[in-house]
């Protein structure tokens, strides 16, 4: 027996701390310097689900069947904090039907939060300096991370969060650039950073492959000399990866299978019914967009 429910969170198991050094290979003409990399393995942990016009929340690993079509959007607010981590399973969301945030949480914190790095000029600025006022002791960083095109990515998250949001971001390699107790200082440098044409700020979301980690790392190790040297930061790199699965997967039909969550990288499900398919969750979240077995963990 099947209930159709909101999926609220992918949470993930980031573990297997592993230090590496990577070398040149043979034909590598870009340099013969050594880098020592962090990586990781990313795994579910569970599915944090929600039930329609319900506020409480579950955790769920089992078999799931996707919804494409006829889709409803829920308020994203949810009564977590923005400072420090928690346990989502205790949190409660919103059970509104929404496009983002509901009228009663468009001024939330979460919501000013999301404006912030999701907006772009002055208005995101202005929300960020909200959050600023609002809460102290915060912590953010501004990060790089490389998925093999002539710019890396420059994004800004919570120091507590910055493996979680590598680890939804498919990358080859990924670094940490500055660190500030300021999301408009963060905010701020991230956009000068794309200003000056020295990373992007926004890119499409694709999987891809990740086995030239050598010319990444030289690229990175560019680019940062360049930020650094531009905005007079002093700050030595220090380069990580989560590691993606090796899987042959295949594009077709999914909707009413049946399928198994073998696995998560860099935003994707890795779900298998016969075959290996990838899903971006993206595309699920905060939606009525799956079908579970009706039992709950």
């Amino acid at each position: 027996m099947y209930e159709r429910v909101i999926l609220r969170l992918v949470k993930k198991k980031i573990e297997n701390e592993v230090k590496e050094e990577v070398k040149p290979g043979k034909g590598i003409l870009l340099g013969n310097e050594s880098f020592t990399i962090k990586t990781y393995e990313s795994n579910l942990d569970y599915m944090l689900i929600q039930k329609i016009g319900f506020p409480e929340v579950y955790k769920y690993k089992g078999p799931i069947k996707i919804i494409e079509n006829d889709l409803n959007s829920y308020c994203e607010w949810h009564n977590g904090p923005l400072e420090e981590a928690d346990d989502p399973s205790k949190r409660f969301y919103c059970p509104v039907m929404s496009e983002g945030f509901c009228s009663k949480h468009k001024r939330s914190e979460r919501a000013i939060y999301n404006l912030c790095l999701s907006y772009r000029g002055e208005k995101s600025l202005e929300a960020c300096k909200e959050i600023d006022n609002k809460i102290k002791g915060g912590e953010y960083v501004v990060y790089l991370v490389d998925f093999g095109e002539d710019l890396p990515k420059v994004g800004t998250t919570r120091k507590f969060r910055i493996l979680e949001r590598i680890a939804e971001q498919p990358h080859i390699i990924a670094t940490q650039i500055y660190v500030t107790d300021s999301l408009y200082k963060a905010r701020l440098m991230e956009i000068n950073i794309s200003k000056n044409k020295l990373a992007n700020e926004l890119w499409r979301h694709k999987w891809i492959q990740t086995e030239s980690l050598y010319n990444s790392l030289v690229r990175m190790k560019n680019y940062i000399e360049k930020i650094s040297k531009k905005f007079d930061i002093s700050r030595e790199a220090e380069f990580f990866r989560i590691k993606q699965p090796k899987i042959n997967y295949i594009q077709g039909n999914i909707e009413n299978k049946e399928l198994e969550i073998k696995g998560v990288w860099g935003g994707y499900l890795i779900l298998y019914s016969s075959n290996y398919y990838i899903y971006r969750e993206s595309q699920l979240l905060h939606k009525d967009s799956i079908f579970i077995e009706n039992k709950i963990i």
